[in-house]
Formats: C-alpha cells, sequence, structure tokens
C-alpha cells in the first residue's frame, strides 16, 4: 500500500533501452508518479527493487540473466511486494503473468489508452472500488486517482470542494481547479472517506470542510 502523500514509486526492466523510454514517457502523463529505477534484466531488476521499493513493477519478460517472469516470481517475496505488469513484445506468456498474480499484460508496440487502462487497474488496488456498505470509516491513503484528458489525475481529498455529475461526465472540483472524467459519481464516492464528504444529492457530492450551514424543512427549532 502506498503511504499517504507519497509519489508512487515505479520500476522499468526491459533489455532495450527504446523500450525503456517509451514507457518512461508513458509514465510523465501520469501525475503522482516516479520512475525510480531502470533495469536492464531481472537480476538487475530485483537488486534494484530491494534498494528501492517500489509500489509498481514494469516488467519486459524477454530478458538477459533473468527473464521477466523469474523477476516477478522473486518480486513477490519482497517486503512490501510491488504490483507488476508486463510489457513485452510477445503473446505466449499470459497464461504464466497472471498466474504470477499480475495486474495486467501489455503487447508492445504500447498505445497510451492501454497504458492507461493498466495503470488504472494498478490504482484500483491502491483506492478500491468496493460497495458502499463495504466501505472502510477511513481511507488508507488521502489521495485517489481518476482518468482525465487522457491522463491519470491525482485528487487529494483535502483538495476537494464539491463534485457534481452532469449527464455521462463528472466534474470534481478543488480549490485549484476542475477535473473532467467519464468515471460515475458512484463510483467515486466509493473511494471517499465518508467522515469528510457528504452526498447531499444524487448529483452531488460536497466536502464537510465546505459546509458554513444547511436546511431541512423538517428540521425543528
Amino acid at each position: 500500500m502506498v503511504a499517504p502523500s507519497q509519489a508512487i514509486k515505479v520500476l522499468i526492466a526491459d533489455d532495450e533501452t527504446p523500450a525503456r523510454n517509451r514507457l518512461k514517457d508513458l509514465l510523465s502523463d501520469i501525475e503522482g508518479v516516479t520512475v525510480v529505477a531502470e533495469a536492464k534484466n531481472g537480476k538487475e531488476a530485483i537488486n534494484l527493487a530491494i534498494e528501492t521499493s517500489p509500489d509498481l513493477m514494469l516488467l519486459d519478460i524477454r530478458m538477459p540473466l533473468m527473464d521477466g517472469l523469474e523477476a516477478a516470481t522473486h518480486a513477490q517475496k519482497l517486503s512490501p511486494k510491488p504490483q507488476i505488469i508486463f510489457a513485452t513484445a510477445y503473446d505466449t506468456y499470459a497464461i504464466k503473468a497472471f498466474e504470477l498474480s499480475a495486474i495486467d499484460y501489455l503487447l508492445k508496440p504500447i498505445a497510451f489508452d492501454r497504458f492507461l487502462e493498466a495503470i488504472h487497474a494498478f490504482f484500483e488496488t491502491i483506492n478500491p472500488t468496493v460497495p458502499d456498505e463495504h466501505r472502510m470509516e477511513e481511507s488508507l491513503s488521502d489521495f485517489f486517482f481518476v482518468r482525465s484528458e487522457r491522463k491519470m489525475v491525482r485528487v487529494d481529498f483535502e483538495s476537494i470542494l464539491y463534485i457534481e455529475s452532469l449527464s455521462d461526465y463528472v466534474k470534481i472540483h478543488t480549490d485549484t481547479k476542475t477535473i473532467v472524467t467519464r468515471e460515475t459519481i458512484t463510483n467515486i464516492e466509493a473511494k471517499l472517506p465518508q467522515k469528510l464528504f457528504l452526498r447531499i444529492h444524487r448529483s452531488y457530492i460536497v466536502a464537510v470542510k465546505s459546509i458554513t450551514s444547511y436546511t431541512n424543512e423538517f428540521i425543528e427549532i
């Protein structure tokens, strides 16, 4: 689990420099993410993972010294254990990859939208969307991510003023900007700590800190 307010740490492992650069370019459009290490093979990836404790490892499969599948096997023994996304030119290892509990299996050349799907799946492991009746009273982090304008955008709970649903999209109004996303307001509500936010209408969620007063026709004085 990513600690509150910390950047998400990513380790990239691929024996080809252009492939590593491509992954770095894709990650550069995602807020709150930093590449902490690059490896040219699986053995180097594990050694660097021990040093840097990444939250996510992007692994090629066919690499010298140790391939990505073996590296993923070793990565599962690390503490904390990083999540794994494979990025490879070969489609023959997908079953084995998912047996290793990989979040996703990306085929090169990697399209940006497909990459975002994989990263979004990773973010769901940090801030899982669960039914309201099963939500934890307190969030395990102080932010979440939404997909907006071909990016994954970090939203800090403290920055949110209110959230509104408008037909087929949602606006998240913060103290510095408005974020537009195609996620549903119900999906976003499931990511929010209940003590900090109040759903006042099917189309509106308001930060408790933003409320100065409210009225109700059934209130008796």
